[in-house]
């Protein structure tokens, strides 16, 4: 029913840690208000925000049932539907799902279809968001049509504050304009939510009290002063991260089909794509190294104490490579003393480029795989890494440069580098600075 919402498990985790924390809550960005209907019955005090005309409809109909409508249909065949709050909340949640955009194929003919069916729609609809509203009811005290900065400002007192901002440059613009449009209704002004302006609230969350912030960039949450609580995978699709003072440490994955092992390869790279970094399941990191060296990772799970953080490298085409970081329990004080991570693999996929793993060494020491790993391994943040390359040269070509030779021994270097200093993107343009000609 609702279009745009976070993941239900990842709602409803951060939902059960708000009941138990007890204190009143201020989100920002509310979109579907997905964790405030994972909130309902927990007798909690909400205050929620967002400046689209969708999440606005929905706060009216809760907030203010029997007021007037926040807009009204350019179109004469949705007034009907739109005369109370309540009303024109279905009927922008049944336009959410269904108002196909000009540009795509047979758009018309689905926009005709939709004004035939909708009256049933709209009636369906109703009878399941009724419920919802009067839930809601019970625990929002207030909704702010406006900006978030605003939203926070406006309130005194002991909040814990959520943000469920945008991760783009106009995304409620592109996600909601269509529809709209369709609207006549007082959009507010509000300044654009630039990485700059997003990491400059994080802060102030950071200093104001209590918080949870749920966002697609590790390195814009830790530059911001936030603790990363929570990695929440999904198989094909940017890890989210959760950030919370309070939250505890864990790892969410969603799981859609016996096929979940299945990573797609890239079957090209161009040095000068976006490359990032994400999290692999033990399926599929066990599928990745039997594609590209004919192993598992069973062994090496069975080895290693606290199990291992495993991360592929991604283009929009595909995994390019993968490594894989575990906790150094063993063998590590005779060289590096406890606390540092181990990386067990670095793979790169052959006949791409001839320095692509190169790539995949210096990726290991950034600051997003390094805070990863400290969450998957439930551990304090690395500050060195170290690796062993068996050989019988005196030097690892692939290592050489990126992380620092300690010991010579028959067969096998022993390697340490330092992680956190460069987030992902920095990495790749000094790889590329270095190594690309």
């Amino acid at each position: 029913m609702f279009v745009g919402a976070l993941p239900k498990r990842l709602a409803s985790y951060i939902a059960e840690g708000l009941r138990i924390k007890g204190e009143a809550v201020l989100i920002g960005c509310s979109g579907a208000f997905t964790v405030e209907r994972a909130l309902i019955g927990s007798g909690l005090s909400v205050s929620s925000n967002d400046v689209s005309l969708f999440s606005s409809a929905i706060g009216c109909a809760v907030t203010n049932l029997d007021g007037e409508p926040i807009a009204s249909p350019r179109e004469a065949w949705l007034e009907p539907f739109c005369q109370t709050p309540e009303g024109l909340a279905t009927s922008l949640l049944v336009l959410s799902g269904n108002y196909d955009h000009a540009d795509r194929v047979n758009a018309e003919a689905r926009r005709q279809a939709l004004y035939a069916q909708f009256p049933c729609l709209h009636a369906k609809t109703r009878e399941k968001l009724v419920p919802v509203l009067s839930g809601l009811r019970g625990i929002i005290r207030d909704y702010t049509f406006g900006d978030i900065e605003e939203h926070y400002a406006e309130r005194e007192g002991e909040f814990v504050r959520c943000a469920f901002m945008p991760t783009y440059v106009g995304g409620y613009e592109k996600l909601w304009g269509p529809i709209e449009d369709l609207f006549e209704w007082q959009r507010p002004s509000v300044p654009d939510l630039t990485d700059d302006r997003r990491q400059s609230i994080m802060q102030q969350m950071a200093k104001a009290g209590s918080y949870v912030v749920v966002d697609d960039s590790l390195e814009r949450g830790d530059a911001s002063g936030l603790r990363l609580s929570t990695l929440y995978h999904r198989p094909g699709k940017r890890t989210m991260f959760l950030f919370s003072d309070f939250l505890p440490s864990s790892v969410m994955t969603e799981t859609k089909s016996v096929n979940d092992e299945v990573v797609k390869l890239a079957p090209s790279f161009d040095p000068s794509e976006s490359i990032g970094l994400t999290l692999l399941t033990s399926k599929q990191a066990g599928y990745v190294r039997r594609l590209l060296t004919g192993l598992g990772v069973g062994k090496l799970a069975l080895s290693r104490r606290g199990g291992i953080c495993n991360m592929g490298v991604v283009t929009h085409a595909g995994l390019i490579g993968a490594f894989g970081l575990s906790a150094n329990d063993k063998g590590a004080k005779s060289v590096m003393g406890s606390g540092g991570g181990y990386l067990l693999y670095d793979l790169a996929r052959g006949g791409l480029h001839r320095r692509l793993s190169k790539l995949v060494v210096m990726l290991t020491c950034s600051k997003e795989a390094m805070l990863t790993a400290a969450v998957v391994l439930k551990r304090e943040k690395f500050g060195s890494i170290e690796t062993t390359a068996f050989t019988d040269k005196p030097v690892s070509m692939k290592y050489r440069g990126v992380m620092k030779l300690l010991k010579r021994s028959p067969g096998a270097l022993q390697y340490q580098g330092v992680v956190g200093e460069l987030g992902v993107e920095e990495t790749v343009q000094l790889w590329r600075s270095k190594y690309v000609k």
